[in-house]
């Protein structure tokens, strides 16, 4: 075997060299940002379709809707840039009374080495209260600040993230995890891959998940939930006044029931799994048993039906946490 030598210093130093031109090219971008300001119309109704990048909505303070699209371009050569940048249309446009602000890229036709996008944006706007928003992002999440309004999301790739929502929320995502902090109104929940996390529902909710987690912190209204290969955990804080109806499959389904709240239970697991119960809560059973497949129970007597069902895994049955009180002086 030849002894390895070592490199001679010219060609490593070249490497060297060469590798951080590569760098800095890739990191040399050309920047533009397209600004403008309008009046709200007058239904209130704003529909937001962009071909790419982040969308962000921002509150505002007045009756006045901003929009701020940057826009880069991965290059040094500003005529590079320009070719590219011209075939980029950014609209806001009065229709119907309703306003509609898109970003489009107009070339359709791609060679498989190109760089897409070519023009990477990113969408920031900020809207008054008590609007009515359709937001559609093909490849970007969406974030939603804590605002009064009712707003309808389709994302087809991109986390998405609603703070406090004081009116009705429904997403739906291709691919990409949901995190609602609540919600008063209507919830809508919908994704084919992802987790969902909810802090607090409202008035109703309709979560389905697939391939992801789903946790429901605090129920405060209705809800029905279902799960495909999607681990569920969800709480229930007294009082419990409304029916829920859970089902997932090829998982566990975790419920944290306030032990003070009177409910009344139909579990089912799966056929090698079994419904579990942890102290304090304690079941008046009505049918079925502990450790079994199935049962039927009263909690403190009774009260809103929760229909639980895990056809793959154990349904568990837990004492919900009590939130600590904060003291403020």
């Amino acid at each position: 075997m030849f002894p390895q030598l070592p490199l001679p210093r010219l060609p490593r130093l070249f490497s060297c060299l060469l590798f951080a031109a590569l760098i800095a090219s890739a990191q040399a971008q050309i920047e533009q940002v397209f600004q403008k300001t309008v009046p709200v119309p007058h239904s209130r109704q704003i529909s937001i379709d962009t071909y790419h990048g982040p969308i962000r909505i921002e509150p505002s303070v007045d009756q006045q809707i901003a929009i701020s699209v940057a826009q880069s371009v991965n290059t040094d050569d500003r005529s590079v840039a320009d070719s590219r940048l011209k075939n980029l249309r950014i609209l806001a446009e009065n229709s119907a009374d309703q306003l509609a602000i898109t970003a489009r890229y107009d070339r359709v036709f791609r060679w498989a080495w190109e760089e897409w996008p070519p023009v990477k944006i990113t969408t920031e706007i900020r809207l008054p209260p008590n609007c009515t928003v359709f937001i559609r992002a093909r490849d970007g999440g969406v974030t939603l600040p804590s605002i009064s309004g009712n707003f309808t999301l389709n994302v087809a790739s991109g986390e998405t993230f609603a703070g406090e929502i004081t009116g009705n929320l429904a997403v739906e995502t291709t691919q990409g995890s949901i995190t609602v902090t609540a919600c008063s109104g209507d919830l809508d929940l919908r994704t084919r891959t992802g987790n969902i996390l909810v802090g607090r529902t409202g008035r109703s909710a309709k979560i389905t998940g697939t391939d992801g987690e789903i946790e429901v912190q605090r129920v405060q209204g209705p809800l029905t939930l279902r799960g495909d290969r999607a681990p569920v955990k969800v709480g229930f804080p007294a009082p419990i006044l409304n029916q829920a109806d859970l089902s997932t499959s090829g998982e566990e389904l975790t419920v944290l029931i306030d032990p003070a709240a009177p409910c009344t239970l139909q579990a089912q697991a799966g056929t090698f799994g079994q419904v579990q119960i942890e102290s304090p809560l304690v079941l008046e059973l009505t049918s079925g048993a502990l450790n079994t497949s199935k049962l039927s129970a009263h909690h403190k007597g009774g009260g809103s039906l929760l229909t639980l069902k895990a056809s793959g895994g154990h349904v568990r049955l837990k004492a919900l946490p009590v939130l600590p009180v904060l003291n403020v002086r």
